[in-house]
């Protein structure tokens, strides 16, 4: 892993666990949808 890519890396790992870790984030996008 080159060292450009690690801060982009960092930020996606940080967003996945935070969609994980907090359903009312994932739970936001679909409700918006199906309005």
């Amino acid at each position: 892993v080159s060292k450009a890519i690690l801060p982009f890396l960092a930020v996606s790992i940080f967003i996945l666990l935070l969609v994980t870790y907090v359903p009312a984030i994932s739970l936001f996008l679909p409700s918006l949808l199906f309005q």
